[in-house]
């Protein structure tokens, strides 16, 4: 898996975002959604002869604003974190060819929540996630394998 960004929407306070803050809300997505794929693994690896795939995972339109219109420096237990209008965005790219082979796009969304609360919602995305990704991975080892013959000389 390469590795997550996350996308921040135009809704939020950007002044209350450090890249410290904004740093950890990503790695705390990434973490979940790689213990996630490990637990899944074993299903990932199922059925007949499995390519290799790229997965790049985008957490998209997150909105953060502060708590409070205090004058105290941005911190993450003081921020409002929405995932109103979330979504994750992932491509699947062959890693021998690089060419695209899928894209998902799956709702990730949640009312306004705490820095606390974090990692229970991010373990939730990833399993719905993981869900969509044994789907699409399944489809497409499924599918007949595609063979180009050389050109006849003429």
């Amino acid at each position: 898996m390469q590795p997550v960004e996350i996308t921040i929407s135009n809704r939020s306070d950007l002044n209350s975002l450090t890249d410290s803050m904004y740093d950890r809300i990503r790695s705390a997505f990434a973490d979940a959604l790689a213990n996630r794929l490990a637990e899944q693994g074993a299903n990932l690896a199922a059925g007949k002869e499995t390519e290799n795939y790229l997965v790049r995972v985008a957490l998209t339109n997150v909105t953060v604003k502060r708590k409070e219109s205090s004058l105290k420096d941005p911190t993450l237990s003081r921020s409002r974190i929405s995932f109103e209008n979330a979504s994750i965005e992932a491509e699947l790219r062959n890693k021998h060819t690089n060419v695209r082979e899928a894209v998902i796009i799956t709702p990730a969304t949640a009312g306004e929540t705490t820095s606390t609360n974090l990692h229970t919602l991010f373990y939730r995305f990833a399993e719905n996630f993981a869900t969509e990704l044994v789907t699409a991975i399944t489809w497409l080892n499924s599918r007949p394998s595609q063979t180009i013959s050389p050109k006849k000389k003429r």
